[in-house]
């Protein structure tokens, strides 16, 4: 008995250790994809955004806000909770479409390119992104003073994220990763350029000096897709 439980110890020990290091193991560099979104693109993003914030608020089913602070906010845009893109969202007895119905032609071009990327590039390989859930998109504004700058940010849970510019770059709000060896890079894009990154790896967003920034974020994940936030 006393061997068994030893051995099972031991067996515990070398599947921590096995654990520990693939989470240690350097992930794949982040890909930088120039021109991922059109003006037109950018601008449909952005009217869909403006319209849907006049509707939305906290307590609206399948929608929500995430605030940080008075600088940084994000707009959900997911809202259908099996990822079909059907409506979700109910004021005053109309329906609201969610991006991926309201935008879908965009958002099909966006997934092609993203796991032809992402398999090309060692992230993901494109049989195991078809098994993949959006696990959130969402709209994000930085005003003067707002960024992510949190030590150690990651998407935790998720396997694929991408972040695209939808402003012209300004003084500040750069988008940076640092990879496993603690080395930090930052990428200089323009408006439409996309990041594709691993969700694990360390990234963040510089303050913003003056100006506004906005983005929008996608995450995939293994899960069923969210209808409300990033966790439900």
């Amino acid at each position: 008995m006393a061997r068994a439980a030893e051995l099972e110890q031991v067996c515990t020990r070398l599947e921590r250790a096995d654990w520990e290091a693939a989470k240690a193991a350097p992930l794949p560099p982040p890909i930088v994809l120039r021109g991922l979104l059109t003006q037109n693109d950018v601008d449909e993003i952005d009217s869909y955004a403006r319209q849907l914030a006049l509707i939305r608020h906290e307590g609206c089913d399948g929608v929500g806000w995430t605030r940080y602070g008075e600088s940084h906010e994000a707009l959900f845009l997911h809202c259908s909770g099996d990822g079909s893109g059907l409506p979700s969202v109910e004021q005053d007895g109309t329906l609201q479409p969610s991006f991926v119905q309201s935008c879908a032609s965009m958002f099909e071009r966006l997934r092609t390119a993203i796991r032809d990327a992402a398999d090309a590039g060692g992230l993901c390989s494109a049989d195991n992104f078809e098994s993949l859930n959006v696990r959130c998109i969402e709209h994000h504004t930085y005003v003067a003073g707002g960024g992510l700058t949190e030590k150690g940010h990651r998407d935790a849970g998720s396997s694929l994220t991408l972040s695209v510019l939808l402003t012209e770059p300004s003084d500040g709000g750069v988008f940076s990763t640092t990879d496993a060896s603690g080395v930090t890079t930052p990428h200089a894009v323009g408006r439409g350029d996309g990041i594709l990154l691993c969700s694990e790896m360390l990234h963040n967003v510089s303050t913003l000096k003056r100006g506004e920034r906005r983005s929008l974020v996608i995450e995939w994940w293994s899960r069923k897709a969210n209808s409300r936030d990033r966790f439900s």
